[in-house]
């Protein structure tokens, strides 16, 4: 291509860090930059689907209970593993942007990343929601919290020197990682809040009512499931939903989060399940309602299309907790802890927003209103390029 070459080192953990970044690289090739991604895991063939050029690293994955949850014993266990895969990614790191030379250098959460990049002279740029830690259980005190205050002071520290820190949210107090923007004033001061990050906006997609029509979806009601997240952590909400949603008798769609699976089956006339939707964004625009995972890249889409949600984070995931309590206090989501999901919860849940819809559409369109004037993955490419020249 020519044009200046920004590395883009992205968390393999799930596909929101991913999912961010190929927003950002298209806005950076928009502007005649020339991106080129580090990641690992199921985010590598997602941006290789994505047309970018990558380079794949070892899987780098703590170990889950059946219910999703981080298994912190078995973790433990494998800590001197997860070190050694860590100074390979390290390493890696280091011989491929000594190799290719990038202007700029960035890091959505890869700390193997921001732990080499002081060894060059090109500008640096981190991405996180999470600048504040917060471990499982932190707000019972103890030792959660002491640990999450340790590690958040190292993070403050290792951040210290980044030409810019991007956080992919609004600002507070509308922030919807609120918990983990709690942060020292000096700390607070060197964020960019970019807003919601999503490739795709409401208008670059057809008419809503095309879109029902193609699918079959008519004038009914329609509940768009988008399942996400690592490992086996979907798993249980996956299986909670199919047992749930066809009593609902609504027409519903779940996608399992497995890209390139194309998988199809009905085991309901209201339910379809689905391993993969190239399509999201169109579900997106046509549906009437989200049940997700609270991550943050899957809300921030359901905020940039104006959607309420129904929010069900994986157990322990401090992150997705928190992040689902902010969207409750914002008016725009109910939140259903995945223990208690069953017929009675999710159908009030449901039935809440329908008879509701006038309220939720005003709160989700005031969050959504927001977005836009924000620039999300526009703001982050403007403002490398600017840096780099």
């Amino acid at each position: 291509m020519g044009g200046k070459k920004v590395y883009i080192a992205a968390c393999g953990i799930g596909l929101g860090h991913i999912g961010r970044m190929v927003a950002v690289a298209d806005e950076l090739a928009r502007l005649g930059a020339e991106p080129v991604f580090s990641t690992y895991g199921p985010a590598f063939p997602y941006i290789k689907a994505a047309g970018y050029e990558a380079f794949d690293s070892p899987v780098l994955m703590w170990e889950e209970n059946p219910d999703g949850s981080v298994s912190t014993g078995r973790s433990v266990s494998r800590l001197g593993h997860y070190v050694g895969v860590f100074r390979a990614h390290m390493a890696q790191e280091r011989e491929l942007i000594g190799r290719l030379k990038p202007d700029a250098i960035v890091s959505d959460s890869r700390y193997s990343t921001l732990f080499v990049e002081d060894e060059f002279a090109a500008p640096f740029f981190f991405v996180s929601n999470q600048i504040r830690f917060l471990m499982p259980h932190w707000k019972e005190g103890g030792f959660p919290r002491l640990a999450s205050d340790l590690i958040s002071k190292a993070n403050y520290h290792w951040l210290r020197d980044a030409t810019a820190i991007f956080v992919p949210d609004f600002p507070l107090p509308d922030s919807v990682s609120r918990e983990n923007m709690e942060v020292p004033p000096w700390v607070l001061s060197r964020l960019s809040f970019t807003g919601p990050i999503s490739r795709k906006a409401p208008e670059d997609v057809p008419d809503a009512d095309a879109i029902r029509g193609r699918h079959g979806f008519g004038n009914d009601l329609f509940v768009y499931a988008a399942v996400s997240g690592p490992g086996r952590s979907r798993l249980p909400i996956i299986e909670a939903l199919k047992n749930v949603l066809p009593a609902f008798r609504r027409k519903s769609l779940i996608v399992r989060g497995e890209p390139g699976n194309a998988s199809s089956e009905w085991p309901s006339e209201w339910v379809n399940i689905r391993g993969w939707a190239a399509d999201r964004y169109e579900l997106l625009k046509a549906c009437d309602v989200v049940v997700s995972r609270p991550g943050l890249t899957t809300i921030s889409e359901i905020i940039r299309f104006g959607k309420p949600c129904v929010l069900i984070p994986t157990p322990g995931q401090s992150e997705q907790e928190g992040n689902a309590r902010s969207m409750e206090r914002l008016g725009a989501a109910r939140l259903i802890e995945q223990s208690m999901v069953d017929h009675r919860t999710l159908r009030e849940a449901l039935e809440d927003i329908v008879s509701r819809s006038g309220e939720y559409a005003k709160r989700t369109s005031r969050l959504q209103d927001m977005a836009a004037k924000m620039g999300g993955a526009r703001k982050i490419a403007e403002t490398i390029m600017d840096e780099i020249g």
